[in-house]
């Protein structure tokens, strides 16, 4: 799939940012998992497994062809929009597709997540979350298994088509190097912020936050103590 635009090469200083950021908040999230785990509900890790694999299978066999060029382009559509820019077209075939939008100096510095949100955009469990808590809030363990389906149908779509003859990524500066780095990063930001939900609610989060900030406590006094 080819997504075309008129606009020259995406990134800048904010998307590198973003990056340096994730690159110091993913390994605290990650370390901060063995705690998360210490008093995980092992029937909701089940289900959210569960969920998952059956995401997998749904979206690597059904989301194939024009459906699945749709919602590539739908997510740069989805990211656009929420940045306030105003889309030009939006067109898909069986295996290619493009949206473009008017590009605005004021807006630039979202170009990179533009280019970048089909691979990391979670549209199936956000709406399997908005479905869940309508449908299941009182059944939490039937609220998990739903997320994990949506999320095991992003992980598909979202990683799928993350290769190196993608224009999205080779489009960045810095290029699929560049592109690929930050679509690890944050996939993982989001599945150890999932996770962690999974295994304890929001006490799981809690663990989360507290560890980015005994970090940012870290860091903060080690600068205050700099000559």
């Amino acid at each position: 799939m080819k997504k075309e635009k008129s606009q020259p090469k995406v990134g800048g200083l904010p998307f590198y940012l973003s990056i340096l950021a994730l690159l110091m908040l993913v390994p605290v999230a990650l370390l901060a998992m063995p705690a998360v785990l210490g008093s995980a509900n092992v029937s909701r890790i089940f289900r959210f497994v569960v969920g998952t694999f059956a995401g997998f299978f749904v979206g690597l066999v059904f989301i194939r062809g024009r459906f699945s060029v749709f919602l590539h382009e739908l997510r740069h559509s989805v990211v656009s929009s929420l940045a306030g820019n105003r889309a030009k077209a939006f067109k898909y075939k069986n295996q290619t597709g493009s949206f473009e939008y008017q590009y605005s100096s004021a807006t630039a510095h979202f170009n990179a997540l533009i280019a970048l949100a089909p691979y990391f955009l979670p549209i199936f469990t956000v709406a399997a979350l908005g479905v869940g808590l309508a449908i299941f809030l009182h059944r939490p363990e039937n609220l998990v298994l739903l997320i994990g389906v949506g999320y095991g149908i992003d992980l598909i779509i979202n990683l799928r088509d993350a290769g190196p003859h993608q224009s999205d990524l080779t489009e960045l500066i810095g290029g699929y190097p560049i592109g690929m780095l930050f679509i690890v990063l944050i996939n993982t930001a989001i599945f150890c912020l999932l996770f962690a939900w999974v295994c304890q609610g929001v006490a799981g989060l809690q663990i989360i936050l507290a560890a980015f900030w005994t970090i940012g406590l870290q860091i903060q006094n080690s600068a205050g103590g700099m000559p």
